[in-house]
């Protein structure tokens, strides 16, 4: 697969400043979000949300008398090792009355899904580990690089990505792609795109689901009071080539959004792209995904804030996951390429 084709952002939202921007990133935890400055720890656990953000039978074409339809479900076997390269980047151009800046960041993990069990539910039980990670960020003057594989030279602002590699979170999965609760703990579920939402009947090629979710933003601010925003995730089948569906996915806010400071935050979640499904195996192939969005005046008069980012998720054998070279992984194009210019 060609990455330099591809392109799929991290989903985070940004919160600039006047001066030297210090954009914030949303880290989502259960249903509330916190807002955290893009300094250079800032930008550690940004890489959590990216870490986080990505991924879970009976497959079948059932056929009318004139259509063929679908039907799409994750399927697992107990002890499968699903191993996923993603790289991606995002560019911040933030403009206010004194000039302007742009903060760039690069991001390629190594990340696997390890199957623990089926339920007799149907659902299945998970853990997601990030195996490796390489990272750099250009804010202004300041480059930093972190490579996991020298554990000796861990910048400051990736320390809480470096103690994140090798611990398990354990999910539980439905065959639709839902995150469930797990009987028993006590902690909330963490509402993640794991996967994808998958529909409930079979479907045609042109056929088209939705999934609706909720985003949290800041009020104002001075204020820690947070604002529930309504978003959809809208999905249509696009094709199916040789046991391959083609999936194209949009993100909309359905919440009307007068304030452009709470709009700054929550534009990262606008995400849309392209994602491959294998059917017969039940399995994410690859997904493409890209924010490009802009707002004006998220902090007064004179400001506004461009964001690019884009990442690809792709699915690779085990072999192929003990070989693969991070710092050598090429990053989608546009980002740091295009960093300075505003999305056409």
């Amino acid at each position: 697969m060609n990455y330099n084709t591809m392109a799929g952002p991290a989903g985070q939202c940004v919160r600039p400043r006047y001066g030297t921007p210090r954009p914030g990133m949303r880290l989502f935890d259960g249903a509330k979000a916190k807002m955290i400055r893009m300094t250079r720890k800032g930008f550690a656990r940004l890489a959590l949300l990216a870490i986080l953000l990505g991924f879970a039978g009976l497959p079948a074409a059932v056929r009318t008398e004139d259509t063929p339809t679908y039907q799409l479900r994750f399927r697992f076997t107990p002890g499968q090792d699903l191993y996923y390269v993603s790289p991606g980047g995002a560019s911040y151009l933030v403009q206010h009355p004194q000039g302007k800046n742009t903060v760039l960041h690069k991001a390629m993990y190594l990340r696997h899904l390890s199957v623990s069990k089926i339920n007799e539910d149907g659902s299945t039980d998970v853990q997601l580990i990030l195996d490796r990670a390489y990272m750099t960020a250009k804010n202004g003057d300041v480059d930093s690089e972190y490579n996991s594989e020298t554990p000796d030279k861990v910048p400051t602002e990736f320390e809480t990505v470096h103690a994140s590699i090798g611990k398990p979170q354990k999910f539980r999965l439905s065959p639709l792609g839902k995150i469930l609760p797990i009987p028993g703990d006590t902690k909330p579920v963490e509402q993640v795109e794991l996967l994808i939402a998958l529909p409930e009947q079979p479907v045609a090629v042109g056929a088209t689901w939705k999934e609706r979710f909720e985003a949290s933003v800041n009020v104002n601010r001075e204020s820690k009071l947070m604002r529930p925003i309504k978003m959809e995730r809208r999905f249509e089948l696009t094709s199916v080539d040789q046991g391959i569906a083609t999936i194209s996915l949009n993100t909309v806010c359905l919440t009307p959004l007068k304030d452009p400071f709470q709009e700054s935050q929550i534009i990262q979640r606008k995400s849309k792209g392209l994602i491959r499904f294998d059917i017969e195996k039940g399995l994410l192939v690859d997904r493409q995904l890209l924010v490009e969005e802009e707002v004006v005046g998220q902090e007064g008069p004179g400001t506004a804030l461009t964001v690019r980012s884009m990442r690809v998720d792709q699915l690779i054998g085990v072999d192929q996951a003990k070989n693969v070279d991070l710092s050598k992984t090429p990053v989608p194009t546009g980002v740091a390429e295009k960093g300075t210019e505003s999305p056409k």
